[in-house]
């Protein structure tokens, strides 16, 4: 009861705790306070309460441990260093120790992380370095055990934090990176079945089997995001410093490193691939490759190079659009304007219109109009485009008629078409500046009624907002948007 009430965390506890710490030291070492010494016969007893009183538990929690770690952790961890150094204490017990003083640190609001370091400079003070071996163990499988309280990735950055301080500092047990077989063996397996890719990586890298990491990083990291940042500067460190191992490996599985991150495999290329864009554009144009990891992989490439043209050439823009078609028609248009010259009209035209879902010929009806207006058929175009712009109409009435918020996409979309009708106007009076003036004129009236509409609709809501009235109904709308017709 009396150690109980101690772990509580009243102020004359604390103070209690700090006493009893510095006493426990004092004691361990054969000594008592104002000078005095622990008689012979009783210095093992006493060091033994010692570890019977820190080992205190209620079968799942240290509560000792846990409330000296917080009063005074670096008066404890002294402590907790005599014990390892001690040729008298029992090898179990130090053990035990050491796992009751990783549950208490864990225990904490803090994470473990950063008092690894201490712990190992405590580790390896001990005279017997298979001793060290041990104890390093020891913590290795707590940290690894589920039943800490820091969360996964804290746990595994702490083994990652005490396995390089053990494998390449100068006092470490594993000097060089030299981890036996026996240990290294173990440590993977652990880490395995906790599911540390780092750890497994760090331990390939130190037995030299780079593409072995590499290897774990591709096939294990789609089932774990929340690795992707650690295998994206993984990779960059890699071409950098193993280019020879990594560019090739990159190159046979690029289809893996797509489908675990389609943004790290463009930033990849981006940064380090872009000379092997032959490689890569067979990669978009073989059969073998899905077209859902090509699509994936050239959406990312063109959002992040600055010179997409390495690899879309002809074929590669040709598949693209193909994958467009299925995937989001809506944005055919604007690819076919940034990569305007390389791809033949009339052949992307043909493309577009087999495509047989309705759904899909309402969406590429904005393309094929810039399309036949690039072939000079403007009086088709002008037509499709008035009956793009009749369905847009009738899209923003429903949708203000729903609710205002929703009508915004469909009004920004009115918008954009009005810019693809001056794109008509100006490639027809290039061509015939004096036999396609009617052109203009046809598009002009239709330009004047949504532009009138839209302005009846904001001088609308302006009213109905100035009186409170954030969704209006159809009873609100100006006449114009109700009876409307392009």
């Amino acid at each position: 009861g009396s150690a109980v009430n101690v772990a509580q965390d009243s102020p004359p506890n604390v103070v209690v705790r700090d006493v009893l710490t510095e006493y426990m030291g004092l004691l361990y070492r054969g000594m008592t306070f104002h000078g005095g010494r622990v008689p012979e016969h009783c210095a093992s007893d006493v060091r033994s309460q010692i570890l019977e009183f820190l080992l205190l538990s209620d079968g799942e929690t240290h509560h000792i441990m846990e409330a000296l770690f917080r009063s005074n952790p670096n008066s404890l961890l002294k402590i907790i260093e005599l014990i390892l150094a001690d040729p008298t204490a029992d090898s179990e017990k130090k053990s035990d120790i050491v796992a009751a003083s990783l549950s208490a640190l864990h225990a904490q609001s803090e994470s473990v992380t950063a008092v690894l370091t201490s712990w190992y400079a405590v580790l390896s003070k001990e005279p017997s370095s298979s001793s060290v071996v041990g104890n390093v163990m020891t913590m290795i499988r707590h940290l690894m055990s589920s039943g800490t309280r820091d969360t996964s990735r804290d746990r595994e950055k702490s083994v990652e934090n005490l396995l390089r301080n053990a494998t390449h500092s100068e006092r470490g047990c594993w000097k060089h990176g030299k981890i036996p077989p026996s240990e290294a063996f173990l440590i993977h397996k652990l880490a395995g079945e906790a599911g540390f890719l780092n750890i497994r990586v760090y331990l390939y890298l130190l037995e030299k089997k780079h593409e072995d990491a590499l290897a774990l990083y591709l096939s294990e990291g789609r089932y774990h995001p929340e690795y992707i940042g650690d295998i994206s500067s993984f990779l960059t460190v890699m071409m950098m410093d193993r280019q020879e191992v990594a560019e090739p490996f990159v190159i046979r599985n690029f289809e893996k490193l797509v489908l675990l991150s389609a943004e790290t495999a463009a930033m990849l290329v981006n940064s380090s691939l872009l000379h092997r864009s032959a490689d890569l554009k067979q990669f978009c144009l073989s059969g073998s490759s899905s077209d859902e990891v090509v699509y994936a992989f050239l959406k990312s490439f063109l959002e992040a190079s600055d010179a997409p043209g390495v690899i879309f050439d002809v074929e590669v823009c040709k598949r693209y659009v193909t994958l467009l078609v299925g995937e989001d028609p809506g944005e055919v248009l604007e690819f076919l304007k940034r990569f305007e010259g390389i791809l033949n009209p009339q052949e992307v035209l043909g493309m577009l219109t087999q495509t047989s879902f309705s759904d899909r010929q309402t969406k590429l009806r904005p393309a094929i109009i810039y399309l036949m207006s690039k072939l000079g058929d403007f009086v088709t175009a002008t037509g499709l485009w008035k009956t793009e712009l009749r369905d847009r109409m009738a899209e923003l009435r429903a949708a203000i008629s729903a609710d205002r918020k929703s009508s915004e996409p469909a009004a920004s979309g009115i918008s954009d078409l009005v810019g693809v009708g001056l794109d008509i106007c100006r490639a027809a009076v290039l061509k015939d500046p004096s036999g396609f003036s009617s052109v203009w004129f046809t598009l002009l009236e239709s330009f004047l009624k949504p532009k009138s509409i839209l302005f009846a609709y904001d001088n609308q809501s302006r009213r109905l907002s100035e009186r409170g009235v954030s969704s209006p109904m159809t009873h609100h709308l100006p006449d114009e948007i109700k009876e409307a017709e392009v």
